[in-house]
């Protein structure tokens, strides 16, 4: 990943928010996030975050959104080469934007 690489982590409803710089191997920690929803966000030039990810905010490119309530070990996030998605892409329209889903990371 690279080195300019960094994510933002913002609570919903709040003016709250952290960031972060993923070390070498791309592994990144955010502390003290109370159980709510949450968004997470990451740009890499050249990269998208893709459909693979089932907390994708298909409505906000480069999001990834969803309600923790606790520690989430080993949270994987998989970005693709390739431009951003076309809001017409992705799933029904009822899960476009899982903000109130628990947050989930992409399969290994």
């Amino acid at each position: 990943m690279s080195s300019r690489a960094r994510l933002y982590l913002s609570l919903e409803g709040a003016w709250d928010n952290q960031d972060t710089r993923p070390d070498d191997d791309g592994w990144f920690q955010f502390l003290g996030v109370p159980a709510s929803p949450v968004s997470l966000s990451l740009r890499v030039a050249g990269y998208r975050i893709s459909a693979k990810n089932p907390s994708k905010d298909w409505l906000n490119e480069g999001l990834i959104v969803g309600r923790v309530s606790g520690n989430i070990e080993n949270f994987i996030i998989h970005l693709e080469r390739g431009e951003h998605f076309d809001r017409s892409e992705g799933p029904p329209d009822n899960d476009r934007q899982p903000t109130e889903k628990p947050r989930r990371g992409a399969k290994p």
